[in-house]
């Protein structure tokens, strides 16, 4: 569950604008963050795999070979607590 409701959504530009702004932000670039492929599906987006860091899917961050969680990642290499609420986690902190 993202968090994000309708009422976050209203008066958002269209889709396919965001889509676009997104795509020509990251052209060229080098894309890092946990589990990308779910915000990467969520875009109707892909990027190359050369171009792509994924904390979720690298070696030395996973745990027996399967994917940490972000706030346990976030807790072992920043002694930074996230998602505490009972709420699910936020966006802006994540």
């Amino acid at each position: 569950c993202s968090g994000v409701e309708q009422k976050h959504v209203r008066g958002a530009p269209p889709f396919d604008d965001v889509q676009a702004r997104v795509r020509a932000l990251l052209r060229g670039k080098l894309l890092v963050g946990h589990q990308l492929d779910s915000d990467l599906k969520a875009l109707q987006m892909t990027h190359p795999k050369s171009q792509t860091r994924d904390t979720a899917t690298y070696g030395p961050l996973t745990y027996r070979g399967r994917p940490r969680r972000l706030k346990n990642l976030t807790l072992s290499f920043l002694g930074h607590r996230i998602q505490t609420s009972d709420q699910g986690h936020h966006p802006a902190e994540d």
